[in-house]
Order: C-alpha cells, then structure tokens, then sequence
C-alpha cells in the first residue's frame, strides 16, 4: 500500500489514487463513459485491461 503525500487537493487526490477500492470506481466511471462516448476504443482498452488481469491471476495459480 502506497501511502499519498501533499496537503489539501493534492492528498485528496493521492488517496483516490492509492486506495484500490477507489481506483476500481474511477476505472469503471471512465469505461462507462469510454462506451458512450468511443466504443470501439473502449472495448480494445477494456479487452488489453481483462488480458492483463488474466495473466495476473495466472502468474498467481
């Protein structure tokens, strides 16, 4: 675990960053927005983002 440093906006802004639980809802928030907006380009990147996520539960089996 990371921990974020500044004061203020910037610590705000470290522990949205550091904080799993809170980055997965920002990914998510960004995807949906992706879909709407570019959803050709959103699937390539949610695809190299599932291939990533894959390998990584391989490489811990």
């Amino acid at each position: 675990m990371d921990e974020p440093r500044g004061h203020g906006l910037r610590l705000a802004a470290g522990e949205l960053l550091a904080c799993p639980f809170c980055m997965s809802a920002w990914v998510a928030g960004a995807l949906f927005c992706g879909y709407a907006a570019a959803p050709r380009a959103t699937r390539l990147a949610a695809g190299a983002l599932s291939v990533v996520t894959i390998a990584d539960w391989l490489q811990y089996a």
